[in-house]
Order: C-alpha cells, then sequence, then structure tokens
C-alpha cells in the first residue's frame, strides 16, 4: 500500500529523471500497455482502414476502482445468472450438485447434500 503524502509537496518527475533501473520498469510497463491498447483496433486484409474495434484499456492506481458502475455489475450478475441456470437444466442431477457446490463456494452459499 502507497503511504500518505502530502500532495502539495510532491513535484512530478519526467521519465528523464529516474534512475535507470526505475527506466527500464516503466519502459516494459509502457511497452505491454501499448501493446494492449493496440490490441483495441483492427484491419481487414482486404481494406487498408484501420477501426477501432473496442474502448482503450483503462489504467487502475492503487485506490481506485474501475469504470464499471453497480448497475452494470448487476445486469452481468443476472445475465450470468440466467446462463447458469440454464445450463444446469439441461445437464443431469449429479452434474448438476458439482457445479452447483463448486459456486456455492466459490459464492459463500451452502452446499446441496
Amino acid at each position: 500500500m502507497a503511504p500518505n503524502f502530502d500532495n502539495d509537496a510532491i513535484l512530478d518527475i519526467h521519465i528523464e529523471d529516474l534512475p535507470d533501473e526505475a527506466k527500464e520498469i516503466v519502459n516494459k510497463a509502457m511497452a505491454e500497455f501499448e501493446k494492449k491498447c493496440l490490441l483495441s483496433f483492427s484491419k481487414r486484409r482486404s481494406e487498408k482502414k484501420i477501426v477501432q474495434k473496442s474502448d482503450l484499456p483503462i489504467v487502475l492506481l492503487a485506490g481506485h476502482s474501475s469504470r464499471v458502475t453497480t448497475e452494470e455489475k448487476q445486469v452481468f450478475h443476472k445475465i450470468m445468472h440466467k446462463i447458469i441456470c440454464e445450463t444446469m437444466h439441461n445437464h443431469n442431477a449429479s452434474f448438476l450438485k458439482t457445479f452447483w457446490n463448486i459456486m456455492a463456494a466459490f459464492n459463500g452459499l451452502e452446499n446441496i447434500p
């Protein structure tokens, strides 16, 4: 966990100010992030036009949370619940019990005897 600092007393630095070891760490992280950003774009073989197929990835700093809202999480949970329930109804009873027990253990629910 990062220590508490007085933000008014902290100065921004540039990569040139970093020691060589820290520069290497930052450069590796930048290269990895660049690769992830490029995954948001694509180009068809027949066309020369490059299109953005998804949003760019975000960087979460310590103490920050993602942009996913509670409502989006609830919608995702409902969709997953529906898919899991449909899957469970389409399989035999022993598989259903095993799968339910795994999910129950994961979510802190009671197991089926």
